[in-house]
């Protein structure tokens, strides 16, 4: 272990920190030799075989400052670990370090500079949740015409017509009518229903619909509760966010963004070209909601940790191993970082709408 001496920390704005101290000469002189052997690994020269260049010809080829370099190189890599460790830092991306003096036989000094989490006072989300949880929601029923004007689109589609919903306000006809250039729309038949799928008969149809309309609907119910809580979240604390989170989040963004474009066959730069945009000017547009972003996911982790709750180990490998098997080359660990994230995000807003007002 590599002891630093006179180390200072101070806190910079933008949640970052800097750390100076000095590594003693005679730290340095006692990694010389781990320095040089390093060097000489990869260095080259007439008459002998790479790696195995005698020590004394090494030295006088490299020169002491080429090995001092080396050394300060190799404590360094040993010592930030310990000095984040020692001062209880959480970073949030990697330190940048900088040899501010370096002379051979004197103390070598350094700077480290990092972003560090921020410190979070999470509000009172108990009380924030059940507020919300409290707001009288729409009515979750799905009406008989609800049902038949989703079947009746159906219909439509088997003729090659638009859905109500797909329409500019065209002349579709409606109901019993006709389709598309007024072909007649098909029978609600049992024989029609089990072509369009898993269906026994009309009645059955009807009902699968039902359900499916009455789940879409709670769905979209949910999404909006949870965005309500996460807009009340976010306004009930004040923090600085490390400027790394944010353009992760911003990579992230991007990533989705190019992913949609490919699946609609366009390609980013064309569209952009024709929107006349740039890829700078749209992660400026998407900033505020990539701060958002992450300002929610710190806080979701927070409350995770002050109600210990966590993924089970069973139910992480089990879904880190299916999207493994079914996506050949997909990096494990990453795939099981990308599912705690999200998995415990859900086990959170779970946890919060189990939340009820006394």
């Amino acid at each position: 272990m590599i002891a630093a001496e006179k180390v200072e920390v101070k806190k910079l704005p933008d949640s970052q920190v800097e750390m100076t101290g000095e590594i003693p000469a005679e730290e340095l002189a006692r990694m010389r030799p781990r320095a040089l052997a390093a060097l000489a690994k990869h260095l080259s020269i007439p008459g002998f075989r790479a790696g195995h260049v005698p020590a004394r010809i090494a030295a006088e080829r490299l020169g002491e400052m080429k090995i001092l370099e080396e050394a300060v190189e190799i404590a360094m890599g040993e010592m930030v670990p310990e000095i984040i460790t020692r001062e209880k830092l959480s970073l949030a991306a990697p330190p940048e370090v900088t040899i501010t003096k370096l002379a051979p036989g004197n103390p070598a000094a350094f700077r480290i500079r990092a972003y560090i989490m921020p410190e979070i006072t999470l509000p009172d989300y108990r009380a924030i949740v059940k507020k919300e949880l409290g707001i009288a929601e729409e009515n979750a029923e799905v009406s008989a015409e609800n049902v038949e004007s989703f079947i009746t689109d159906i219909r439509k589609r088997a003729t090659g017509a638009k859905s109500a919903g797909e329409r500019d306000g065209g002349a579709a006809g409606e109901g019993g009518a006709t389709g598309n250039n007024m072909a007649p729309l098909p029978d609600l038949t049992d024989e029609f229903v089990r072509k369009l799928g898993a269906f026994t008969d009309v009645a059955d149809f009807r009902k699968k619909v039902r359900e499916n309309l009455l789940e879409e609907k709670a769905l979209r119910a949910r999404e909006k509760r949870r965005a309500r809580i996460a807009e009340h979240l976010i306004a009930g604390t004040t923090f600085e966010l490390p400027p790394p989170l944010i353009e992760n989040e911003l990579d992230r963004m991007e990533a989705e963004w190019n992913d949609n474009l490919e699946r609609l066959g366009l390609k980013a730069d064309e569209y952009l070209k024709k929107v006349g945009k740039t890829r700078e000017a749209l992660r400026g547009e998407w900033r505020e909601s990539a701060a958002k972003r992450v300002r929610l996911q710190l806080l979701l982790f927070k409350i995770a940790l002050a109600e210990s709750i966590s993924v089970p180990e069973k139910e992480l490998q089990e879904k880190t191993s299916r999207i493994v098997e079914r996506h050949k080359g997909a990096d494990s660990a990453r795939v099981r970082s990308y599912l705690t994230t999200i998995l415990t995000n859900e086990k959170v807003f779970e946890f919060l709408e189990s939340q009820k007002t006394p």
